[in-house]
This record gives structure tokens, sequence and C-alpha cells, in this order.
């Protein structure tokens, strides 16, 4: 496969395309990890003279991180419970609050750019366009600083630089983007030299 694509160009395969099936698995173990790590907080009431687990807020609160993993766990909660409430027609016991509404479309949306990816690995991108995946990455760049600027704005109090797992989310998916976008490019240039053979 590959000394054919080289025949036909002319011109060496790059990295990118050649080892795209590691660096996919990567980007999937990365994103686990990125599940694993601090997401958000809960508030626990210590007092002052109590030493607190993680660390402390203020005088009488301590924050202890929870992971990607709790937050979707949560997030599907209450989109399970908004789609109840919906269905059984209590219409004002379903209404969710802007922030509530976001929380729901971020979780929702988290995971989809790595199902993509597993998909990919799985069918040997037979069955996704490749344009489409750097859309779901590029988008998840987005939407993961968006949810930091959210938590950062909500919770001013928080120590928002020891929820690195949002930090390693964006940094994640601008990689994953910068990958599948290079991977993108390399198959449109490829397909005006294959008609031209």
């Amino acid at each position: 496969m590959k000394e054919q694509v080289m025949y036909q160009l002319g011109t060496p395969v790059p990295w990118i395309v050649e080892y795209k099936s590691v660096w996919r698995t990567a980007v999937l173990l990365i994103f686990l990890f990125c599940l694993l790590s601090p997401w958000t907080t809960d508030r626990i009431h210590v007092p002052a003279p109590y030493n607190c687990s993680w660390w402390r807020v203020d005088d009488d609160f301590c924050a202890t991180p929870l992971s990607g993993f709790w937050a979707l766990f949560v997030g599907y909660n209450i989109v399970v419970d908004s789609v109840l409430h919906l269905t059984s027609g209590a219409i004002s016991g379903g209404a969710r609050s802007f922030p509530q509404m976001l929380w729901i479309f971020w979780v929702v949306f988290i995971p989809l750019p790595a199902i993509s990816t597993l998909l990919l690995l799985r069918s040997h991108g037979r069955f996704l366009p490749q344009r489409f995946q750097v859309v779901l990455w590029a988008l998840a760049a987005v939407v993961g600083v968006g949810l930091f600027l959210v938590l950062a704005f909500t919770a001013l109090d928080e120590p928002l630089l020891r929820l690195w797992g949002v930090w390693s989310y964006i940094l994640l998916s601008v990689t994953a983007f910068y990958l599948e976008s290079r991977l993108w490019f390399w198959q449109q240039r490829r397909i005006p030299s294959q008609n031209l053979a």
C-alpha cells in the first residue's frame, strides 16, 4: 500500500499518514487519561482547625477533585432526567438554567471525537469522511476552551489550575485537530495526483 502511494505520487509518505493508526490509538489513550483527571471540584465543609484531604478553598471549605468520568456520568443523568420530564409532560420540572443547558451540550459532545476516532480505527476510514473528523476535533478544542471559561467565570474562587483534566483535553483536541487536518490536506493533494495518473 505504501509503495503504491509512493509510486503514484513520486514522493515519500509522510509519517502522519504512515503511522495514523499509532497516533490515533495514542489519542484515544490520552483521552481516557483526560477523563481520569480532575475536571471539577466538590466543596466539602471542613472547619479551619482540621486538615483538608486535597486543598482548602477558604476557612470553612475544602475542595475535592472530581474526574471527567464523574462529570460525564452526572451530565448524562441530567440529560436522561430532562428527557423523562419532557416526555412525561412535566415541562416546569424539566426546565434547566443556561449553565445546565451548556453542561448538557458539552457532556453530550465531549466523547464524540473519541468515538469517531475509534470508528476510524475499526473501519480503517471506510465509513467516516476525514473532513468530519477534522471538524469534530476543531469543535472539541472550542468546546474545551468554552468549558474552561465557564468554569473560570462561575467558580472564581476555585483553583482552576488544578483542574488539569480540562487543560489536557484542550491540548489533546488541538493536537488531534492538527494531525487530522494535516492528514486530510495530504489526502486532498493525493486525489488530483491520482486523477492525473
